[in-house]
């Protein structure tokens, strides 16, 4: 019989102080120079997270994360990411993943030169703008039944494919480890 579990969660924030990264330029149409990026320096978060296991059987579950964020400074986004790990020969589990992100841009992103210099608050950066990026890969995972080299959890060898609706593309081929002290 298939079990499953749902898990749902908020988990709010607040930022004071520099809020704003000094090594983004920001130009203006109306001047020559090149200006810092200048955010608010209070900024509210609230992520909210739901994420659901069903478990089918013989090694096989299903999973579904999806969370909604927004923030003070008007960004908005949805992620949904559902994953099939498959488990075998006890101590072997293949992971395909998928990741799906949308965000609208913040409040105060602008293309280059379209800030005016009398603007109080002004960002270029591509990680405030609006996108929708996707992750696909897979991972194969080794569980040992004792830790290796006495303190080393797991192996995991992990591809991806990442591509960005701006154009930004990467693929990584990784491998990591967790050790326990």
């Amino acid at each position: 019989m298939p079990r499953t579990r749902l898990v749902s969660f908020g988990k709010p924030g607040w930022q004071s102080g520099l809020n704003s990264t000094p090594f983004h330029r920001v130009y203006f149409v109306d001047d020559l120079e090149a200006g810092i990026e200048r955010l608010p320096q209070n900024l509210f978060y609230l992520p909210i997270v739901a994420q659901w296991s069903l478990f089918i059987g013989k090694g096989l579950v299903s999973k579904v994360y999806y969370r909604y964020y927004f923030d003070s400074f008007g960004l908005q986004a949805h992620t949904l990411q559902p994953e099939l790990p498959y488990t075998f020969k006890k101590f072997w589990t293949l992971r395909p993943f998928y990741r799906f992100h949308v965000q609208s841009s913040n409040d105060y992103f602008k293309l280059f030169a379209e800030h005016s210099i009398e603007d109080s608050y002004y960002t270029s950066d591509w990680d405030m703008a609006q996108f929708t990026s996707q992750k696909l890969g897979m991972s194969l995972q080794y569980y040992p039944l004792y830790p290796l080299f006495g303190n080393m959890e797991f192996i995991e060898l992990r591809y991806l494919h990442f591509w960005r609706s701006d154009g930004l593309r990467s693929r990584a081929l990784s491998l990591g480890t967790r050790f326990t002290f």
